[in-house]
């Protein structure tokens, strides 16, 4: 689940936003609401929300200013901005836009911009560990961390095969035998080319002692959990 705050004086808003916008969106979470900067900088810095949504302007200078261990993403509802907008760290939507205009440029932001620096950085640490993404398996492990990472909590680690494998097939038009014999391979493949003197990476990731080799489960549960560190 992507980690949301609501930094927003006006409590009537912050219904509307939850009961309108937050309810339509599957995989948020309401972590915190906000009614002041200080507010804002306790939950940020406790709880680094994924997104913030917010109708202060202001927010987005003290987020330059005060926040550089990390960005999250801005969506601004404001009367006086531009009808619409949207870059890879801020959504400015209008409030003379419908509920369902704003919920489909919301899902469209969060699909393009969070998920896709999820994405990057999964990549990079598969790459790291060894995988070979000309392997389909590496593909299917990438989108299964994936889906693990935003829909965390609606599924189980236990039931790998029903709960994420069902997905990655539906999304790759394949069965879920394909998928986890797939990813398998790409886990024995990746392994298979370690030595003693490589090891320390699968040490790094998952505290493995060599020559102890990881399974698909503990990959995609361990890279889907660091993504929210």
């Amino acid at each position: 689940m992507l980690k949301v705050l609501i930094a927003c004086k006006n409590l009537s808003t912050v219904k509307t936003i939850i009961n309108k916008i937050l309810s339509e969106q599957k995989n948020l979470q309401l972590i915190g609401i906000s009614n002041s900067l200080a507010e804002t900088k306790e939950i940020i810095f406790k709880s680094e929300p994924d997104i913030v949504f917010t109708t202060d302007s202001h927010i987005i200078t003290f987020l330059e200013n005060n926040v550089n261990f990390y960005t999250p993403k801005i969506v601004l509802f404001s009367k006086n901005e531009p009808f619409y907008t949207d870059d890879r760290i801020m959504l400015i939507l209008n409030y003379s836009m419908s509920f369902k205009e704003m919920c489909k440029h919301i899902s469209s932001f969060i699909q393009q911009n969070v998920t896709d620096s999820k994405r990057e950085l999964a990549t990079n640490m598969l790459n790291e560990l060894g995988f070979n993404f000309k392997l389909t398996g590496t593909v299917y492990l990438l989108d299964s961390i994936l889906y693990a990472s935003t829909y965390k909590g609606s599924y189980s680690f236990e039931q790998l095969k029903r709960d994420v494998y069902s997905y990655v097939a539906k999304q790759n038009n394949t069965n879920e035998d394909r998928v986890k014999w797939s990813i398998t391979r790409s886990v024995n493949v990746m392994y298979d080319h370690l030595n003693r003197e490589s090891y320390h990476v699968v040490e790094k990731y998952f505290g493995l002692k060599y020559p102890k080799r990881p399974t698909p489960k503990l990959v995609i549960s361990v890279i889907a959990n660091s993504l929210d560190n």
